[in-house]
């Protein structure tokens, strides 16, 4: 929950307030099962291209991925 939170975080806006922190907690909480999932699997997708992205820059970091 904690890595799925991070990533809500940062593919947004790099600072964030507490209150700004709250609207997304209270976002994901209104997501249903289905929208909860697709964004999962969006935060996961970015990850992956962040990754990817690492590689390009620094081959030794992201080699993992492949």
């Amino acid at each position: 929950y904690q890595v799925l939170l991070n990533l809500l975080l940062l593919s947004k806006v790099p600072v964030r307030s507490d209150t700004e922190i709250k609207s997304s907690i209270l976002e994901l909480g209104s997501l249903t099962t289905a929208n909860l999932m697709e964004k999962v699997r969006g935060l996961q997708n970015l990850a992956y291209q962040l990754g990817l992205d690492e590689c390009k820059d620094k081959p030794s970091e992201g080699r993992n991925l492949m």
